[in-house]
């Protein structure tokens, strides 16, 4: 069965989620992509950054392997570990002649994987991420880095499903 249309798209993304989502470390993740900024946060500021990060990710993740193309073929090309880290690199196969790559870092903790960042074409969400941050938290302030966060996810969430009336 095709999962290719509009009508498709919340369905081929529930099957995303399922595969890679739940090895995604979000935590890992927010704090490396918030960097030297991650210390000064409360307990309950990291968990109220770690979800705002983790469906921005997420959302990001989602638009930049569809926008390769509708349905995809995604090609295992090999893997590395090195004691608690490693690396998955795959294709996801465009045409013939054009694969895009994208290579998942791994660490292990507590017996487990998580994806601490996702390497599309050689460009690193994280740390493409922590740079963006990095400018908003030295220029403004982190609670502006966290409102901006908020209103981006907004604007997208109400792009995918617009309010009726």
């Amino acid at each position: 069965t095709s999962l290719q249309g509009p009508e498709n798209t919340a369905k081929r993304r529930e099957k995303m989620r399922q595969a890679v989502f739940q090895r995604f470390g979000f935590e890992e993740m927010a704090q490396r992509a918030l960097a030297q900024y991650w210390s000064k946060r409360t307990p309950a500021e990291k968990k109220e950054f770690t979800t705002l990060f983790g469906e921005l990710l997420e959302r990001s993740y989602i638009n930049k392997i569809e926008s390769y193309t509708g349905e995809q073929t995604i090609r295992y090309v090999n893997e590395t570990i090195d004691k608690d880290y490693a690396s998955v690199r795959t294709e996801i196969v465009v045409k013939r002649d054009a694969n895009v790559e994208v290579e998942y870092k791994l660490l292990r903790r507590d017996g487990n994987w998580q994806i601490y960042d996702i390497v599309i074409e050689g460009v690193s969400l994280v740390n493409n991420y922590r740079t963006q941050f990095h400018n908003i938290v030295s220029q403004e302030s982190y609670e502006a880095l966290v409102k901006k966060l908020k209103v981006k996810l907004e604007q997208e969430r109400a792009a995918v499903s617009p309010s009726k009336g």
